[in-house]
């Protein structure tokens, strides 16, 4: 197979036209600008190198990164806490088509390797080394591709071209629910692409720290005994499993209420112990099998209103969910219908 590199031009394989490759993305996909002007990813094996540009070949047949034909590294300060997720994002030209990416939202590099997993045995989607800030394309599938897609494993290392903190690898495996991608409102607007998109986190490492400041210590747990030395404070989690059923049951999620000094933290860990505690609380009143959980998240920016809705729309699309009464709670609750009650 011959070597192509960013400025070859080549044909498809097995379709009309071509273009000229404008981004090596990984080992086996380059991006390519055909003749309408458009950048697409182009699986390698699905192309015929027709005119090679006029520099230098490599000898070596390993994989490098086109560093000095790509766009200058985007450094972003402030961004150095290490951010990895992984996007679903449905394809614009093919239905039933979608496109898997990695996204990077971090100053680091990430040294990856990220694979499919069916059965027990893995197939390598794509691996290489991720640049700081931006995001890569790992593949194209058709939907019915992805029912033999159990889990997304992905796997890395973070470091940098300088001194830099060390960090755990990463070893995560995201499971695939193939039902939610014909589910509405599982892709949804976003920071990364001008179209909708179905995003899930694989590392985060601000939360992974507050993981561990908990230790093996239920979330649900720490609630209760702060409120057990709090007198006169409303219940944020019930504890007891003889509640009734039809009672409406409250979780405080302003952070005064979570933790005991909020100026030890700051806001996007704020909004990770927010976030566990709307969780915990949503857990325990599925498993206890009530009617109505009220999440009083109060006004503010919208930033956790739109949060905590985002994760009912996306992990549980069967439930049903308004403002709660404007009279108590003006615009900042939401409540949560249990009982056969569906959108």
């Amino acid at each position: 197979m011959a070597h192509i590199q960013v400025g070859d031009t080549v044909q498809y394989l097995n379709d009309v036209g071509g273009g000229i490759v404008t981004k090596i993305i990984s080992p086996g996909m380059v991006e390519i600008k055909d003749d309408s002007g458009f950048e697409i990813p182009v699986a390698i094996s699905e192309l015929l190198l027709t005119s090679e540009k006029k520099t230098e070949k490599p000898q070596s047949n390993t994989y490098v990164h086109e560093i000095a034909e790509s766009p200058k590294i985007t450094i972003i300060p402030g961004n150095d806490n290490p951010q990895m997720y992984l996007a679903i994002v449905p394809n614009t030209k093919q239905a039933n088509v979608v496109d898997f990416y990695i996204i990077n939202d971090s100053n680091y590099w990430i040294l990856f390797t990220c694979s499919s997993s069916y059965n027990g045995s893995l197939e390598l989607l794509d691996s290489g080394s991720i640049e700081p800030n931006i995001k890569i394309h790992i593949g194209q599938f058709s939907l019915s591709d992805i029912t033999h897609m159990q889990n997304i494993v992905f796997q890395g290392i973070i470091y940098d071209t300088e001194k830099y903190s060390y960090y755990s690898p990463i070893d995560v495996s995201i499971p695939i629910q193939h039902k939610k991608l014909y589910t509405k409102g599982v892709f949804q607007t976003n920071d990364f692409f001008d179209e909708d998109a179905w995003i899930t986190e694989l590392y985060d490492n601000s939360k992974n720290q507050i993981e561990k400041s908990l230790g093996n210590t239920n979330l649900a747990e720490i609630l209760n005994q702060k409120e057990s030395v709090q007198s006169g404070k409303r219940p944020r989690i019930a504890p007891s499993s003889k509640q009734k059923k039809d009672e409406i049951r409250e979780i405080d999620l302003h952070i005064h209420e979570l933790i005991e000094d909020e100026y030890t933290v700051s806001k996007e860990e704020m909004l990770t112990i927010q976030i566990q505690a709307f969780e915990a609380a949503l857990h325990q009143a599925i498993k206890d099998n009530i009617n109505k959980l009220v999440c009083i998240h109060g006004v503010g920016n919208g930033v956790l209103k739109t949060k905590i809705r985002s994760i009912l729309d996306t992990d549980y699309p069967h439930l049903f969910y308004q403002d709660a009464s404007f009279q108590k709670y003006k615009f900042g609750a939401t409540v949560i219908y249990f009982r056969k009650i569906y959108k």
